[in-house]
C-alpha cells in the first residue's frame, strides 16, 4: 500500500491527462451492445493531502503552490510535494530538516487523514449521479460500477470527461482507470502505467455476440496489461512488497505465475485472497456508500489569514463547493454557517487591551432560499464586518444549516421568464443586505400564526424568518402546510340564538377574500341596525384552554357603504372587527 501518497505533483498531472485521453480512446472503440460482464471504473486522488492544502491558498490570484515549495509531512517525513519541491530536489521520503537544508522557504504542512476521508466522502459524493454502486477505497481512491449506466451516459468517455471536469474544477489532481474488478481498476489507477492501455484492453466487457476466440483474446489482454503493474501498488503491506522486492518480483505477473499452493504456505491468507479478488476468481462485494444530504467543508489554511481580506479566496473556495452542493442536491440554502477557528493574542493600542478570540462563528440567513455562490459571499462579508475575528485565522470551515427542495414553479418563474426573475428576487435580496447590515431584528413582517381566532392569527417576527422559512415548510409537503394552515371552519354549523334568520347571499360590490385589511387589536360594538349583512355565518369557536371564542362572522356593508367584518358573541352581542380595503 505504499507509493499511493508518494507521488509528486507534475508527474500525476502528465499521467491523469494520460489515463483520461486513453480511458477516452478505449470507450469509443467498445462495442455497444449488451453487457455481460461488470465495468468498474476507479478514481484515485495520488495528492490528495497536498490538493487538500492547496486548495484555500492564493496570492494576486495566483496558487502559492506556482512559486513556494510546500510539502505535506506525517511522522516528521515528506508524503507529498508540489512541482516547485520537486524540482528544487526535496524527496518523498525525507525529513522536514532534509528539505529546509537544500532550499529556504519550505512551506509544509502536518497530514490530517480525519480530513481526508471526509474529503473522499465528499468526493464520492459527487461520483454518486453517476452510479448507484460507489464505495471508497481509503486512503485516497473512489471505485464506482459503470456498468449499469454507461449508456444512460451515452458511454465511459462521458463518464470520465464529467468527472475529470468536476474534480479539476475543484482542485483535485485524479488518475481514472477502468478494469472488470474493482482491485484491477485500483491498481491501473495507482500505477499510471495507462501507455499501453490497448482498446479492450481495460475495459474488456464482451458482448453476447463475441465468439470464444475473441473471448480468450481480451481476457489475454488485460491479463498482460494488469502483467506490468509494479507491486507498490498493490493493496499491501510494507513487509509484504519489501519480501517480494527482494525475492526479485517487481510486477504484478511476476507474482501471479507463483504456484497458488506455494503462496499460501509462504504467505498469509490474505494475500491469496487479494490476488483472487483482483483477478475476478473469488467476488470481490463492496459495501456502497450512503449519500446524506449534509453540507461540512472545512479549509485548513498554509499561511495564517492576519486580515480579513486574506480571508477572501478560501471563503470563495468553500462557497463554490457548497453552491455544486445545492445544484447536486437540488437545494436551495436557507441558513448556513462560517466557523473560523485561529490563535489569538492581546493588541495593544490606545484604548489599551483587546483580547481577540480563538475562534467566531458567522450565521448567514436569506429570506428566500438561495443557490447563487455571489450572494452566499455577499452577506458573509457584509456580516463579517461586524464581527471580531482571530488575529491568526489557522482553519476555516462552512456548513449548510438549512436548506429546502430548489422549486422552480409558479411561485418561481425563472426558466421561462428570467427578465422577470430578477425582479422577483429584488424584495428578498434587499432584506438579505439591510439584516445583514442593520441586524435581523432592524426588518420586521407580518405572519400567519396557527390559532383560529382572528387577533391571534397574526404576529410580527423579523423579516429573515418569514413563514416559507418555517421549519414546517422545510419538513412538509405543499398538501400538508395548505392542512395546517390557520384558515377558517368552512363548516356550517347551527346559528347563535341572536343570529340573523333571513338567509345571506353574495351580493354585486363584496369585498374579495374573507379576511379584512384593516382589522382591529379590539372589537368595538356595534349597533344592529347600523349593518346589512352581505354573507354568513361563519362560526369560529375556539380558545377553550383560555376563556373560550365563541362567534358568528358576517361580512356586512354599513349605512355609508363601507364593507365590514361583524360578528356575533355567545352573549348576543354585536362588535366591529374590522374593514375591508
Amino acid at each position: 500500500m505504499s507509493g499511493s501518497l508518494s507521488a509528486n505533483a507534475s508527474s500525476d498531472k502528465r499521467l491523469a491527462g494520460a489515463s483520461l485521453a486513453t480511458s477516452v480512446e478505449t470507450s469509443a472503440e467498445v462495442s455497444e451492445h449488451s453487457i455481460t460482464a461488470d465495468a468498474w471504473l476507479c478514481v484515485h486522488f495520488p495528492t490528495l493531502a497536498l490538493d487538500i492544502a492547496l486548495k484555500g491558498t492564493q496570492e494576486n490570484g495566483e496558487a502559492i503552490g506556482a512559486d513556494r515549495p510546500i510539502v505535506v509531512v506525517e511522522g516528521k517525513k515528506i508524503i507529498q510535494r508540489n512541482d516547485v519541491a520537486c524540482q528544487a530536489g526535496i524527496a518523498v521520503g525525507s525529513s522536514l530538516a532534509t528539505a529546509n537544508s537544500i532550499t529556504a522557504g519550505v512551506q509544509s504542512t502536518e497530514r490530517d487523514t480525519d480530513n481526508e476521508q471526509r474529503h473522499l466522502r465528499h468526493l464520492a459524493n459527487i461520483a454518486y449521479r453517476f452510479s448507484a454502486q460507489v464505495s471508497l477505497q481509503p486512503p485516497s481512491s473512489v471505485l464506482l460500477e459503470i456498468n449499469r449506466s454507461r449508456r444512460l451516459f451515452k458511454g465511459i468517455a462521458s463518464i470520465v470527461d464529467s468527472l475529470d471536469e468536476r474534480y479539476q474544477r475543484l482542485g483535485y489532481t485524479c488518475l481514472v482507470a477502468t478494469a472488470q474488478t474493482p482491485l484491477a481498476a485500483l491498481a491501473l489507477a495507482k500505477s499510471g502505467n495507462v501507455r499501453r492501455l490497448q482498446p479492450r484492453s481495460v475495459d474488456t466487457r464482451l458482448t453476447e455476440t463475441c465468439s470464444a476466440a475473441d473471448r480468450k483474446h481480451h481476457e489475454t489482454s488485460q491479463e498482460k496489461i494488469l502483467a506490468e503493474v509494479p507491486i507498490h501498488c498493490l493493496e499491501l503491506s510494507a513487509a509484504e512488497i519489501e519480501h517480494f522486492t527482494n525475492m526479485g518480483l517487481r510486477k504484478l505477473g511476476q507474482l501471479l505465475q507463483l504456484p497458488r499452493s506455494e503462496l499460501a504456505i509462504r504467505s498469509a491468507d490474505q494475500l491469496v485472497d487479494y490476488l483472487l479478488r483482483l483477478s475476478g476468481q473469488r467476488p470481490d462485494p463492496r459495501r456502497p456508500i450512503t449519500p446524506v444530504a449534509q453540507f461540512n467543508s472545512t479549509l485548513n489554511l498554509l499561511d495564517p489569514a492576519t486580515s480579513k481580506a486574506d480571508l477572501e479566496h478560501p471563503m470563495q473556495r468553500l462557497g463554490k463547493e457548497l453552491h455544486q452542493w445545492l445544484k447536486r442536491h437540488q437545494y436551495g440554502l436557507l441558513q448556513a454557517r462560517w466557523h473560523f477557528a485561529g490563535q489569538s493574542r492581546e493588541l495593544t493600542g490606545d484604548t489599551g487591551h483587546k483580547h481577540l478570540p480563538t475562534q467566531a462563528d458567522l450565521t448567514v440567513r436569506f429570506a428566500r432560499s438561495e443557490q447563487s455562490e455571489r450572494r452566499l459571499l455577499l452577506i458573509s462579508h457584509l456580516k463579517l464586518e461586524q464581527i471580531d475575528l482571530p488575529t491568526d485565522v489557522l482553519g476555516i470551515t462552512l456548513q449548510a444549516v438549512q436548506w429546502e427542495p430548489w422549486t422552480t414553479g409558479a411561485d418561481s418563474p425563472e426558466q421561462l421568464f428570467p427578465e422577470l426573475a430578477q425582479s422577483n428576487r429584488l424584495p428578498s435580496e434587499l432584506i438579505d443586505q439591510l439584516t445583514a447590515r442593520l441586524g435581523e431584528e432592524a426588518l420586521r413582517t407580518i405572519a400567519n400564526h396557527n390559532d383560529y381566532r382572528p387577533e391571534h392569527a397574526w404576529t410580527q417576527q423579523p423579516a429573515i424568518h418569514s413563514s416559507r422559512n418555517s421549519p414546517e415548510r422545510l419538513n412538509s409537503s405543499p398538501e400538508r402546510l395548505r392542512k395546517n394552515s390557520p384558515e377558517r371552519l368552512n363548516s356550517s354549523p347551527e346559528r347563535l340564538d341572536n343570529s340573523p334568520e333571513r338567509p345571506c347571499t353574495n351580493h354585486l360590490g363584496e369585498p374579495r377574500g374573507n379576511r379584512p385589511l384593516w382589522l382591529f387589536q379590539k372589537p368595538r360594538p356595534i349597533h344592529e341596525n347600523s349593518f346589512q349583512p352581505l354573507s354568513g355565518p361563519e362560526r369560529i369557536e375556539t380558545g377553550w384552554w383560555q376563556s373560550g371564542t365563541c362567534r358568528d362572522y358576517y361580512i356586512a356593508r354599513t349605512a355609508d357603504g363601507a364593507h365590514v367584518w361583524v360578528y356575533l358573541d355567545a352573549s348576543g352581542k354585536w362588535f366591529l372587527h374590522g374593514y375591508f380595503a
